[in-house]
C-alpha cells in the first residue's frame, strides 16, 4: 500500500522559509514606497515654465493675454460670415489670435478647418493640406466623433468628383484640374454638417505659388457672398498681402483686412505676469515687474521671452523671489533670442 510522502521541515527550514517571505513582502513594500513617492514627487513638481511663458509658436487659447477685445472682435466680424484678414508684423500673435477665435465658434457649433498653408512654388503640396484639413476637420458639437465623421465624409465627396484622398496619386497635370473641386471641399462639408470656420494659416504664401493667382481667384469664385463658409487668414508678408487686395486677385472680394495692434498694454501685462510667476512658484516684486514690462515694450514675444528667461535664472537660485540679479541674466538672454530671431 502506497503512502504520500511529505518532506520533513526542520525548525530551521520554517525558519528561513519565514524570512524568504518576509523579504519578498518587504522589497514589495519598498517597492510600493518608491512609486508612491515619485508620483508624489512628479504631482509636487513646479509647472514647466515652457507650459507658463510660452515663446516657440502660438499660444494656447487658455494662456492668451491682452486680446480678449481683438478675439472677440474678430469672432463678431466671422459670425455676420464677413470673412477676416489678420493683419500685423511677425511675433504679434497673429496666429494666436487666430486659433482663439477658432476655438470661440467652435464651442458654438461652428466646424473648424484649418489649413497651415506650405510654402513651395506650385499648388499641389497646398491643394493636399486642403483635403487633409478637412479630413482633421474639428468642432465642439461633434464631440469624440471627429475622425468618423469628417474623414469618411471627406473622401466620399471626392470620390464623386473622381478624386483620392491622397493627390499623389494623380500626375502634376491631373492635380491641377483638380483644384477647383479641391478647394471647395470645405463648401460640400458645410452644406451637409453645418456652417464651417475656414482659417488659411500664412495665407499670402499661395502668391509664390506658379499657379497662385489662378488659385485664389478659384478660392474667391468659391466663397464670396457665401454664408455656409466664412473664411479667416493670417500672413506675416503685409507687402505681398496688400498686392493681393488688388489687380489681379482682388482678395478684398474675400476678406476684410483687420490691423492687429503689435502691442498690448502694461495694464495687462502687469497682473498676467504676476500670475504666471506665482504659478512657478516664484515672487514676483514690483520693482522687477517693472523691469520685465519696461524691456518688453508691450510687445508679446519680447515680453515673454524675458519672462521666461528671467524665471528660470530665478529658479536655478532655488531662491522663492525674483532678485535684479536674475532679471539681468533673463534680459542678456532675452536679447540674444531677439538677435538671432530678427526679432
Amino acid at each position: 500500500m502506497l503512502t504520500s510522502i511529505r518532506p520533513r521541515c526542520s525548525n530551521l527550514d520554517r525558519f528561513w522559509i519565514a524570512c524568504y517571505y518576509e523579504f519578498v513582502r518587504l522589497c514589495a513594500l519598498d517597492r510600493s514606497l518608491v512609486r508612491s513617492k515619485q508620483e508624489s514627487a512628479l504631482k509636487d513638481a513646479p509647472t514647466p515654465l515652457g507650459s507658463l511663458f510660452p515663446v516657440g509658436g502660438p499660444v494656447p487659447p487658455p494662456l492668451v493675454i491682452g486680446r480678449g477685445g481683438d478675439i472677440d472682435d474678430v469672432a463678431s466680424s466671422l459670425r455676420d460670415a464677413i470673412g477676416t484678414h489678420v493683419s500685423g508684423p511677425r511675433r504679434i500673435g497673429k496666429t494666436t489670435l487666430c486659433d482663439a477665435v477658432c476655438e470661440v465658434l467652435k464651442g458654438e457649433g461652428f466646424i473648424v478647418i484649418k489649413v497651415n498653408v506650405p510654402e513651395g512654388n506650385e499648388s499641389g503640396a497646398f491643394l493636399q493640406e486642403v483635403i487633409s484639413a478637412s479630413a482633421r476637420a474639428s468642432s465642439g458639437a461633434t464631440g469624440q466623433k471627429l475622425a468618423a465623421v469628417f474623414r469618411p465624409l471627406a473622401e466620399k465627396i471626392l470620390k464623386d468628383q473622381g478624386l483620392p484622398l491622397d493627390l499623389s496619386a494623380l500626375s502634376t497635370e491631373e492635380r491641377s484640374k483638380s483644384a477647383r473641386d479641391v478647394l471647395r471641399l470645405p463648401l460640400a462639408i458645410a452644406r451637409q454638417e453645418g456652417k464651417v470656420l475656414l482659417f488659411f494659416d500664412e495665407l499670402q504664401r499661395v502668391a509664390s505659388y506658379q499657379d497662385g493667382v489662378e488659385i485664389l481667384t478659384y478660392l474667391i469664385d468659391a466663397y464670396a457672398g457665401v454664408d455656409d463658409v466664412v473664411i479667416l487668414a493670417d500672413g506675416s508678408d503685409e507687402r505681398t498681402f496688400t498686392q493681393l487686395l488688388g489687380a489681379p486677385v482682388h482678395l478684398g472680394k474675400l476678406l476684410q483686412r483687420r490691423d492687429l495692434p503689435p502691442t498690448i498694454p502694461e495694464r495687462e501685462w502687469r497682473p498676467a505676469l504676476t500670475d504666471r510667476f506665482r504659478s512657478a512658484g516664484l515672487v514676483l516684486p514690483e520693482e522687477q515687474l517693472g523691469q520685465l514690462v519696461a524691456f518688453g515694450a508691450g510687445r508679446p514675444y519680447a515680453t515673454m521671452t524675458v519672462a521666461l528667461n528671467t524665471a528660470s535664472a530665478a529658479r536655478k537660485t532655488g531662491l522663492p523671489t525674483v532678485a535684479d540679479f536674475d532679471v539681468q541674466m533673463g534680459i542678456d538672454a532675452a536679447r540674444k533670442r531677439l538677435d538671432d530671431d530678427g526679432a
